[in-house]
């Protein structure tokens, strides 16, 4: 694949970010484990978006970790980003640090290459539609198998999977604002609501002053149904250790946001390169 020069050249950045603030904002990602298949309009102050298919928090995990463990990645003939990715690397860190299965994982995928989104950000002169993944293929290039799972030696030849993006994440690398974090922590969450939570406000540079509202950044996240905020409120303080982790802090009803406790957890600070703007 293409070296980090060439990488540089095509898109004007050397790395790939983990995420992009108008996934989060715009809700592309169902604020659950367990998203079913349906049809979502999200109209927001941000843009809007249109999303048809299966895709929670859990399909997030699996892009993130893509994202973040992609062994090289280059533009393909038709300007396509293309990843290397080491499926086993995926799978711990999507399940958040524990080795995932591998039929678990071809489900995310399959889920992730049946979605269609149609997204609009006139801010960031974004439109497009179609797919979040267009193609995987089996990589001709072999893993190292040395220390390659676990730190033990692998007898059986393992390849890289090849991963090609659709165009709406094409165009969102391409032109939106980027994040770039660990995902593990995120993973590490046990519900998709807190999940979603943290994802938003990790989108914002600085937060209000004296903190969001709960039940107003829960609405912001499409979790606002007055009939399910109670137990959505339950599961939030059900991960509030682990939201504590990331700089994320529930108290009285307010989400209060230690941009210091980020930094020194590593999570997620938006890269300098393409700095966020407040929101």
């Amino acid at each position: 694949m293409s070296s980090a020069e060439q990488n540089v050249s095509e898109f004007g950045f050397a790395d790939l970010p983990t995420s992009t603030v108008h996934q989060a904002r715009l809700c592309l990602f169902e604020p659950t484990r367990r998203p079913t298949y349906q049809v979502r309009e999200m109209r927001t102050s941000w843009g809007k978006a249109k999303i048809k298919g299966k895709i929670g928090q859990g399909h997030a995990d699996v892009l993130e970790a893509m994202f973040w463990s992609c062994a090289d990645w280059r533009s393909d003939l038709e300007g396509r980003i293309e990843l290397l990715v080491d499926t086993y690397q995926l799978r711990k860190i999507a399940n958040g640090g524990k080795q995932g299965s591998f039929e678990q994982l071809q489900t995310v995928l399959e889920d992730l290459m049946g979605v269609l989104v149609d997204v609009d950000i006139p801010a960031r002169g974004v439109t497009a539609c179609g797919h979040v993944i267009d193609q995987i293929v089996r990589s001709k290039i072999e893993i190292d198998r040395r220390g390659s799972l676990n730190g033990r030696f692998c007898d059986t030849p393992r390849h890289y999977m090849k991963v090609t993006l659709g165009p709406v994440f094409l165009a969102l690398i391409g032109a939106d604002l980027h994040l770039r974090y660990d995902p593990l922590p995120l993973a590490q969450l046990q519900f998709g609501v807190a999940q979603a939570l943290a994802r938003h406000v990790l989108s914002h540079r600085s937060a209000p002053r004296g903190g969001y509202h709960l039940d107003r950044l829960l609405e912001a996240v499409g979790a606002g149904d007055p009939e399910k905020m109670s137990n959505r409120r339950r599961e939030i303080r059900k991960d509030a250790e682990r939201l504590k982790a990331l700089g994320i802090v529930i108290q009285a009803g307010r989400v209060l946001v230690n941009k210091a406790s980020m930094r020194a957890q590593g999570s997620a600070i938006p890269s300098s390169e393409r700095a966020v703007a407040n929101a």
